[in-house]
């Protein structure tokens, strides 16, 4: 797969999840909004979509944070723009993606490293 395609790819999945974890909130949650819910539902998507962005081993992997963010982002449109709150929404979820995103990068860096380091000890 090109790295193109495969950066598609991540971005698109990330997307998805996103949005997905919107639709099927109230059946998770019991909560219209994951964020409104008691349990840490929600923090915990984020953990869970930065170290499976992580767990790439390539920069590409942050392209997973970053479409799960746009897919809430999209599936929260209507409600950013009619809802008491407005753009509030947004900005909580741009701040759970900062540090998942970082976390993405970090952990996709010290892969990269981990296979360089095997990679000249093979030779």
């Amino acid at each position: 797969m090109s790295t193109d395609r495969a950066a598609l790819a991540w971005l698109g999945t990330g997307v998805a999840l996103g949005v997905a974890f919107w639709w099927f909130s109230p059946a998770i949650t019991g909560h219209a909004e994951p964020w409104d819910a008691e349990a840490p539902v929600w923090g915990l998507s984020w953990l869970v979509v930065a170290l499976a962005g992580g767990a790439a081993g390539r920069p590409r992997g942050i392209l997973l944070p970053i479409g799960y963010a746009a897919g809430q982002m999209l599936a929260t449109l209507r409600i950013t723009l009619t809802g008491e709150f407005g753009f509030l929404g947004w900005i909580f979820i741009a701040a759970y993606a900062a540090p998942a995103i970082a976390v993405a990068a970090a952990l996709a860096g010290i892969w990269a490293l981990v296979r360089r380091m095997r990679h000249n000890r093979v030779r």
